[in-house]
């Protein structure tokens, strides 16, 4: 196919030709590449690339030769064009056309919708192990920047699963002195954050780590649908003195979003590495179920709104066409708040508890006496 008209000298089909020409250029468009043909039976592999890639987890059929490419392609080896000679004999194809052209593309759909986080399969995930690193979303509409938005300078806050300094710095720049916690290395966050704390949230003692400390606002992005157990978390956090009057701001990931509703109909349920269906998430919310966690724990809601899903992040750019998407996504947000949000925001304030209203009331009561 690299030499025009080769291929029909070698008598090669002609319902052949174009199909090959009509599924490459379909493949080309929907990964990127710029091969002059993916159907070629006749290959050569090194096998320092082949220890690069998860080949065993492929297909057993003839969609195997996309898929691998596919894979080559993600660990982001060089792959090379050689034109070689057709030739059809009399012998007989055993090649389905129409099933593997659903297949082939299929895969190619699969590993682009992976790419945004929709669907995720093994085989096209070439570092399993690795963690997925969070990335700053303060550049557009987004949980990050939306929480930003919400803080005063001077505000002191509490970070909850703070993650990187990238997303912890535009907090201190804009005057908000910080403390953070995080699960990982925090020795980064110490060079910014009047307090950083390496601790699991599941396993955190408030009192010893938080003790006298007292905050403005307290904030879990992303987070709490990581916990085993929020409940208990927000419990801890409404017993700590210096939390009592602080004001809370959540973001959970939202389980009914359109794409979601979508892939159950269709009976898709594909934990990723990111996204609404991180395998490292425990729980799932909606907007009532985001409302009755907070009710439940005693918290009382002051605002609830929906966040767009993170299309600058997903198309890989600030293209006019992620912005649109966006804009278009917020539209459709004050139509129908909980099919259109990807993401959920909620600010609330933990409502008093009886033992502090009691001990307030012994105070007050002896102030009076005096």
């Amino acid at each position: 196919m690299l030499k025009r008209g080769d291929a029909l000298r070698g008598r090669m089909p002609l319902y052949k030709f174009i199909g090959n020409i009509v599924l490459t250029t379909i493949q080309n468009f929907m990964t990127g590449a710029h091969l002059s043909e993916w159907h070629s039976g006749y290959r050569i592999y090194s096998c320092k690339a082949l220890r690069t890639i998860p080949f065993d987890r492929n297909s057993n059929g003839f969609d195997f030769d996309t898929e691998i490419i596919i894979q080559l392609m993600l660990a982001k080896a060089r792959i090379r064009e050689i034109a070689i000679p057709t030739f059809y004999g009399d012998e007989i194809s055993h090649v389905n056309g129409t099933p593997y052209a659903v297949k082939v593309l299929w895969a190619c759909v699969q590993s682009r919708l992976q790419q945004y986080g929709v669907f995720y399969d093994r085989k096209f995930d070439l570092a399993s192990d690795v963690a997925e690193q969070y990335q700053p979303k303060f550049h557009f509409p987004s949980s990050h920047s939306l929480a930003l938005s919400k803080v005063n300078p001077g505000d002191k806050l509490l970070i909850l699963g703070a993650g990187s300094v990238e997303l912890v710095r535009p907090f201190v720049d804009k005057g908000c002195s910080v403390v953070a916690i995080e699960i990982g290395d925090v020795r980064e966050l110490q060079r910014i954050c009047v307090k950083a704390i390496q601790a699991d949230l599941d396993e955190l003692d408030v009192e010893g780590e938080l003790a006298d400390l007292c905050f403005d606002k307290v904030l879990a992005l992303d987070v709490i649908e990581h916990l085993k157990s929020p409940e208990a978390l927000l419990e801890k956090l409404r017993a700590l003195p210096g939390c009592a009057q602080s004001e809370f701001l959540f973001t959970v990931p939202n389980i009914a979003f359109i794409t979601m509703r979508i892939m159950l109909l269709l009976g898709f349920f594909n934990y990723g590495k990111r996204g609404i269906l991180d395998r490292t998430h425990t729980r799932l919310f909606t907007f009532s179920s985001m409302r009755r966690l907070c009710a439940q724990s005693n918290f009382r809601m002051v605002e609830m709104r929906g966040i767009p899903a993170p299309f600058p992040l997903a198309l890989r750019d600030g293209s006019v066409v992620a912005h649109t998407l966006l804009v278009i996504n917020q539209c459709a947000i004050r139509l129908w708040r909980s099919l259109f949000s990807f993401q959920i925001m909620c600010r609330a304030v933990a409502s008093p508890r009886v033992e502090d209203m009691l001990k307030a009331t012994e105070r007050h009561s002896e102030g009076v006496q005096l």
